[in-house]
């Protein structure tokens, strides 16, 4: 009798195994039509389910094809990069499709505190998982045995990962094309420990230097162009900045061709208090520096006198509670990257904020 009910237990537990193994899992996002507040709401309840299972997947092949992370670095400082690399390897015996460059190519995050509560998404995060609302026609890549493709999230970027703790996380790659189901890599553990004295400092050093190699070029005309810059009034609000770029240079006839300074991410924004000190960006201003721009469509032709430029959300994008005297530099550069740097003087705005 005790032989056959260990028996019957070996045979369950075998079976149990064999069912989580080919538990076939999908992300199951909801559908777009709604707003992106519902959407995001239903979506951080459907990733709450999706916990236990992911994990009973961890690690396993999914129809040839494996999901291997790693953390680089696996300790970080609260508000620095922690970059996951994930690569997605076919170890079968023939070429897969396992999803479409154009947008396919989303892995999905799964993060929990040491109290076992799941990690909310950034707003970054939310829109990088809601995606876009239709796919395209781009080609599938191949990948051959032993092949794979790959992506690098910087994590801070996707998840609230602003407190010190020890997290653990799970990616799952949603396999497409002729292929079916999660590829979910291993288990992986994150240190967030508060800056140190040296990293915090290295900070404040490296904005000084930013600081100190644009003020040279401050107020001085490029391309026939200066940048100004000025608070706007703004009583019991946020405090705005207004940024313009003018053409100044009279030439009958002659224009100066900008292709850019209309969206206030293209700026590059530096704030010190009264002591000097950089003072650093809120949530949504570290979100604005990593905000991808869509190209111009043609730019803008400016006649002596005519400007381009943008209201800027200052107080939104930085730590302004404490009221006192700040100074702000503002630069901007055509094209985003290389080109003409055009730097407003510097301006003294005082906040009131609490």
């Amino acid at each position: 009798m005790r032989t056959i009910t260990i028996a019957m237990a070996f045979l369950v537990t075998t079976a149990l195994a064999c069912s989580a193994a080919d538990e076939i899992l999908h992300l199951d996002k909801p559908k777009r039509d709604m707003s992106a507040e519902r959407w995001q709401a239903e979506w951080e309840s459907r990733r709450q389910t999706l916990w236990a299972p992911l994990v009973r997947q961890a690690g396993r092949a999914r129809q040839g094809m494996v999901l291997r992370a790693w953390l680089d670095p696996p300790s970080a400082a609260a508000g620095s990069p922690a970059q996951l690399v994930l690569s997605l390897v076919n170890i079968g015996e023939k070429p897969a499709m396992p999803a479409n460059w154009s947008w396919d190519i989303r892995p999905e995050i799964f993060v929990r505190d040491s109290t076992g509560a799941m990690v909310k998404l950034t707003e970054k995060g939310s829109r990088y998982s809601a995606g876009p609302r239709a796919g395209s026609d781009f080609s599938e890549p191949e990948v051959l045995p032993g092949h794979a493709i790959g992506k690098t999230i910087n994590l801070p970027d996707m998840v609230q990962l602003d407190r010190p703790g020890t997290y653990s996380l799970v990616a799952a790659w949603e396999l497409h094309g002729e292929l079916s189901g999660l590829a979910v890599s291993e288990v992986l553990s994150l240190e967030i420990h508060p800056p140190t004295a040296a990293e915090k400092r290295a900070k404040v050093d490296s904005a000084d230097k930013a600081w100190a190699a644009l003020a040279d070029s401050a107020g001085k005309p490029r391309r026939g162009c200066i940048l100004q810059a000025v608070a706007a009034p703004a009583k019991g609000a946020p405090v705005r900045l207004i940024a313009s770029l003018t053409y100044v240079r009279y030439e009958p006839g002659w224009h100066q061709d900008i292709s850019t300074g209309a969206r206030a991410i293209e700026y590059h924004i530096l704030v010190h208090d009264a002591l000097g000190k950089p003072v650093p960006r809120s949530a949504r201003g570290e979100l604005a520096i990593h905000t991808v721009q869509p190209p111009y469509d043609g730019g803008y032709s400016l006649s002596s006198g005519e400007a381009v430029g943008a209201s800027i959300p200052l107080g939104d994008w930085f730590d302004l509670t404490k009221p006192g005297d700040y100074y702000v530099l503002v630069s901007l550069t055509s094209p985003p990257v290389g080109g003409s740097t055009w730097v407003a003087e510097p301006i003294k705005i005082q906040s009131q904020e609490r």
